[in-house]
């Protein structure tokens, strides 16, 4: 083949896989075959990182190809390696594409490069548009090569044949020829392309694997499958057809083709549109090519101890790397392509320094367990979600790291950072979240928040913390307060249609789920989900508010119905939904729809238990009928209750005792699955009013009512000193004298920059006398550049005199005509009301309005004029709060006010 893809090689190979089976699967829609295949094929062997069988051909494979591909050996129809793969580890087989190359200028020329241990014989010589040589040519010209190469301990694989009728006639032919005459043959050869429609991979890759087979026990040597695929030679089918088929042929035949010690290699022809195993900028595996380069997927654990990955890349597709034993393991790059993944183990472990870890957008990757894994100096890309849920996450070194993502640090999580000198810290230039979490840097600059960077949430900065020109310090999430509940999802935004078409996003229909619909019930939408025959499933995330957070208690209500008395559908939450397939290991808390043997034409439920599931909690359900669901979650200890009425009735318990987790979540559960196996009736079942309320809540939001306010400050703790330079802003929430965001610091506030404090908007008003204590520490230095504060009612000011001595601001009573609010009525307020004069439509008291009018007038003027030289009560420094907001240090303002007076 001397080149990509084939030009002309358009030959309809015969297909293998056409059985009585096939025939009678046809009536099906090709979808639905397609996930019925899924769900046999989806029963996945364990990731195979390194490969020395994977192979991979192209006229110049480059480095970063093979790479890609996890490539174990190579070739490009010719007898020259490549510059273009430089660097790659990747072994060179090299090619006698013709007979005109069999001779020993290229004999020598293989025998001179490094590394040759197999050389690959004529590319199809049956075929006139290949190699086009007749047997006794071929043998011919195999004298010389088998002479050339005797001796030298480099290996000769035979031609490649097409697997055609006449293709392994010419091959047995020669074969019989080579062996009668004493000829050199090490391991034999062919191609397959024996499948040209997407109906039925599993039966192909069975046909496929047959042949492998009769290949070695025709011949007895190693056999090399060189070019391979699935493929529609006629154009019946889309390549989003024949791929996925393909992705289920290769997860069927790759392990198979691993686990054969007498195949030597395998090439998938990866050249057809319908077959391409790696395309993008950069590069990144197809859904074929996941299986092929031994991607980690979703339920899959790959454990590092004792293997050396060597350049390969371990590949996260929804799975989990770990090292669960002392034998070191070595990994030099991560990538993290979809899902949730996790990065875990119960020994330290980490990335080679220096090399490469990615997380892709739309995928997190998550650290779990009690240990350590250290990135060291790496180059780290992140434009998902980094979530150090346990154990420590340590950034050795001053790794690089780019990309649009955030890092979230759970409460049982620890992300470590230092600089790459000593003395420079660990600089933070990328969003970090704290969610009850540990930052740290132990080196002697601690932890730097740098221009652009935004640090966030509660928890604990272990040592130092410095924000720099451009960094933002905020406590906990912007506001405090949240309604009791709100509605996630009630589906009445969407038009009736397939989810595709009319709610994605933010719904989900899971691979092959073709029925997943939004259905209108008696004038109000739901989803309706469910195909008679096999697996469907949807999902939704439930954003940033309807998350039940590690640690919180939260109740999520949601109703169903069931059309028919025999459904199998799932409902509940899960830390992730593999929206790949339909994965029922995704749920934490799960309540099943199944029929009821002890009442005709009713069903029942039961429910997740850990491994298992409970008896049955409701029976005799009637079917056509909504049924109220409130589960609440208690993250903190992975158990969960399960509460069910009809109607309006109050909520019943059904689980006499707590329901535990299925796997235990290490983080939020920020998903809703609907999913379901085979029922009678498509479309069977019907879920809508999904909500979140705060806490153990049985109230029944469908009935109305107030949600009522919950207010949840935080506090973010500097285990060490706070630098808050100029330039830089420190943010807190307020809603009360009691309830606001507080910052503890342990050693010094070195003051600077901006503090900025917001009332949440829901709150009450702030009264006279009022304390609020923002910040604590042991000691003060500076102060802060600028600071800005909510508005005060009329005749109230801030009270800033203690800040600097307790970190507390008061409320205290204002002057009446001090208009600039600084706790003196002197000339400055004569120029604000100056400045103002004729403003109308004023919120009363605000502002130069003094009388309360909402205007300023010269009745505002009298009143300045009447209590001129009136200074606050004790002389305390008071920090007005006008409309606009904003506070600027009193010299700067008067520094404006006296230009405008020499104007």
């Amino acid at each position: 083949m001397p080149g990509r893809p084939r030009p002309g090689k358009r030959v309809f190979y015969r297909d293998t896989t056409t059985t009585a089976h096939n025939l009678k699967m046809s009536i099906r829609p090709l979808t639905a075959v397609l996930a019925a295949l899924l769900v046999f094929a989806t029963a996945a062997c364990p990731a195979q990182i390194v490969s020395s069988k994977r192979g991979f051909a192209d006229v110049n494979p480059g480095s970063n190809e093979l790479q890609t591909l996890n490539a174990g050996w190579y070739y490009r129809w010719g007898p020259d390696k490549p510059s273009s793969a430089a660097g790659s580890s990747a072994q060179f087989v090299p090619m006698i594409w013709g007979g005109f190359q069999a001779n020993t200028s290229t004999i020598n020329n293989i025998l001179n490069q490094d590394g040759v241990e197999w050389v690959l014989g004529f590319n199809e010589p049956e075929r006139p548009d290949q190699a086009n040589m007749s047997v006794s040519q071929a043998i011919s010209s195999w004298q010389t090569l088998s002479s050339g190469f005797s001796g030298t301990g480099v290996k000769l694989i035979s031609p490649g044949v097409s697997d055609t009728g006449e293709g392994q006639a010419w091959l047995a032919d020669f074969m019989g020829q080579a062996n009668s005459q004493g000829l050199k043959v090490d391991g034999v050869a062919f191609h397959w392309y024996g499948a040209s429609t997407p109906n039925d991979p599993i039966g192909a890759a069975n046909s496929f694997i047959s042949r492998v087979d009769s290949y070695h026990n025709s011949y007895g040597l190693p056999v090399w499958i060189t070019e391979f695929a699935m493929h529609d030679w006629g154009g019946n089918y889309s390549d989003q057809e024949m791929r996925a088929a393909n992705a289920i042929f290769l997860d069927n035949v790759v392990p198979r083709l691993e686990s054969r010690s007498y195949v030597g290699g395998y090439s998938f022809y990866n050249w057809f549109g319908d077959s391409t195993l790696i395309e993008g900028n950069p590069l990144s595996p197809t859904n074929v090519g996941l299986p092929y380069v031994g991607a980690i997927r979703n339920g899959e654990v790959f454990d590092l101890a004792g293997q050396d990955l060597g350049d390969n890349i371990a590949y996260l597709a929804g799975g989990e790397l770990t090292r669960g034993g002392s034998a070191p393991g070595v990994v030099r790059r991560i990538d993290a392509l979809s899902g949730a993944n996790k990065i875990s183990g119960s020994v330290d472990w980490g990335l080679a320094p220096g090399e490469r870890a990615d997380v892709r957008s739309g995928a997190s990757l998550r650290k779990t367990g009690i240990n350590r894994v250290t990135f060291d100096r790496i180059r780290l890309t992140n434009d998902g979600v980094i979530e150090v849920a346990e154990g420590e996450l340590l950034l050795h070194d001053g790794p690089r790291v780019t990309g649009d993502g955030r890092f979230v640090i759970g409460p049982g999580g620890k992300l470590t950072f230092d600089g790459s000198t000593p003395s420079a810290g660990g600089v933070l230039s990328y969003p970090v979240e704290l969610r009850g979490g540990v930052l740290a840097s132990p080196v002697a600059g601690g932890v730097v928040a740098a221009d652009g960077s935004l640090l966030s949430g509660h928890g604990r900065v272990e040592g130092d913390l410095t924000a720099i020109v451009g960094s933002t310090i905020r406590v906990g999430a912007a506001g405090l307060s949240a309604p009791g509940w709100f509605t996630i999802e009630d589906f009445d935004s969407y038009a009736p249609g397939n989810v595709r078409d009319v709610a994605s996003p933010p719904w989900t229909a899971h691979e092959n789920t073709s029925l997943a619909d939004i259905e209108s019930v008696g004038g109000d939408n739901a989803l309706s989900y469910g195909w008679s025959q096999e697996f469907r499933g949807a999902s939704r995330g439930l954003g940033d508010g309807g998350a039940v957070e590690e640690d919180d208690t939260a109740t999520v209500f949601f109703r169903f119905r069931s059309k028919t008395d025999d459904p199998d559908h799932s409902l509940g939450l899960g830390d992730q939904a593999t929206t790949g397939g339909v994965q029922f290991g995704d749920y934490e808390t799960q309540i099943r729809l199944l029929d009821d043997p002890s009442a005709t034409g009713t069903f029942l439920i039961d429910a997740r238990n850990g491994g298992a599931f409970t008896a049955p909690l409701a029976t005799g359900l009637a079917t056509d009928e909504w049924h109220n669901v409130w589960m609440v979650i208690d993250q903190a200890t992975d158990q969960y209750d399960v509460y069910l009425s009809t109607g309006e009735a109050d909520a019943v318990k059904l689980n006499a005792t707590p329901l535990a987790f299925r796997n235990g979540a290490d983080s939020a559960l920020d998903s809703f699955l609907a999913l379901a196996g085979g029922s009678p009736i498509d479309n069977g079942a019907l879920v809508d009013d999904i909500v979140y309320l705060h806490g153990e809540n049985l109230t029944n939001p469908l009935l109305g009512g107030d949600p009522g306010v919950v207010v949840l400050p935080k506090t973010l703790t500097v285990e060490g000193d706070f630098v808050l330079q100029s330039g830089a802003v420190l943010e807190l929430d307020l809603f009360d004298a009691a309830s606001h965001d507080v910052l503890a610091i342990t050693g010094e506030l070195a003051a600077g920059g901006m503090l900025r404090v917001s009332l949440d908007p829901g709150a009450p008003g702030l009264g006279e006398g009022e304390e609020i204590d923002l910040l604590d520490f042991t000691t003060w230095s500076g102060g802060f550049d600028t600071i800005e504060l909510p508005g005060l009612a009329h005749g109230l000011v801030w009270d800033a005199s203690r800040l600097a001595t307790d970190g507390v601001l008061a409320v205290a009573e204002g002057l009446t005509g001090d208009y600039n609010g600084n706790g003196v009525v002197d000339a400055a307020d004569f120029t604000v009301w100056r400045d103002s004069l004729g403003q109308t439509d004023l919120i009363p008291m605000s502002g130069a309005d003094g009388d309360g009018d909402g205007q300023v007038t010269q009745a505002d003027y009298a009143l300045w004029v009447a209590n001129f030289g009136a200074v606050l009560d004790g002389g305390a420094a008071a920090i007005p709060e006008p409309t606009s907001l904003a506070l600027v240090l009193l010299a700067a303002s008067l520094l404006t006010r006296g230009r405008r007076r020499q104007l």
